[in-house]
């Protein structure tokens, strides 16, 4: 007789945030389906000038926001980095207009579909930066920047790498999928470089809380409806908040102290 499977227990770790830059939409807009959602419009999109202008034709707005937080963290790193990329729903504007178009009989664009696919904008970052250090890319529901920062912790762990790149990204939904969001649907991206050095950047203490265990909580219940990438970030970037943060219904609690 087979046993019961053991579920998975509780995990933690540290890790150092050396640098992190972010990007996000401010002013609430009504989309058609009568949601509320913070979207940029063309003219707020990331200019993007480092880039040759045959590159930045070939980035969506989604895509843009993710370029823009990664060129801006390593802008002045001397080497290039194994790379973490993340999103929850990847380019699905992109990919809802094919959808669309294949609903009324029309062919779809092969570039088009080739950018859609959820590693497309790792692929461009390696391509833009001559990037030949390896990427992973990251899709985990809800939990996906958090599963996506434990994806670099496993890279560090690993000892052949000193610092890992995360990047991650989503927008609003497109207005089909609108209906079904489980979160603020806010334009925006993350970017940061983590590293081993125990004596640089801010050290964050990570657990996360399996087996119907959660963690006692102390943090700002205002982040609590943000998209995990947003959340962390406004919470890691205001020191006048609490030291502690727990998301996802107390299953991650992150605690932070200052490099002296």
């Amino acid at each position: 007789m087979l046993g019961v499977r053991k579920a998975v227990s509780d995990m933690d770790f540290c890790i150092n945030i050396k640098k992190i830059v972010t990007i996000e939409a401010v002013n609430p807009v009504i989309n058609l389906d009568g949601h509320q959602e913070k979207s940029f419009n063309k003219a707020e999109l990331p200019k993007l000038d480092d880039l040759k202008p045959m590159q930045r034709r070939r980035l969506s707005p989604f895509a843009k926001l993710a370029m823009h937080c990664a060129l801006e963290v390593t802008k002045n790193e001397n080497q290039s980095l194994v790379s973490v990329f993340s999103s929850r729903h990847g380019d699905l504007h992109k990919t809802s207009t094919m959808l669309h178009d294949l609903a009324l009989g029309e062919d779809i664009s092969p570039t088009a579909f080739s950018l859609s696919v959820h590693n497309a904008v790792a692929g461009l970052f390696t391509i833009f930066t001559q990037n030949t250090q390896a990427s992973t890319t990251v899709s985990a529901g809800k939990d996906t920047f958090m599963m996506a920062l434990v994806e670099a912790y496993i890279r560090l762990k690993t000892g052949k790498h000193e610092q890992v790149l995360l990047v991650h990204s989503d927008q609003s939904l497109p207005s089909p999928y609108s209906q079904y969001a489980d979160e603020l649907q806010v334009d925006h991206a993350v970017a940061l470089i983590l590293t081993k050095d125990s004596n640089v950047g801010q050290r964050l203490s990570v657990k996360k809380y399996n087996n119907g265990s959660t963690a006692t909580s102390t943090s700002d219940t205002s982040l609590s409806e943000l998209p995990q990438a947003l959340s962390f970030h406004r919470w890691f970037s205001d020191i006048k908040k609490t030291q502690e943060l727990t998301m996802l219904d107390k299953q991650w609690k992150i605690n932070r102290s200052n490099i002296e």
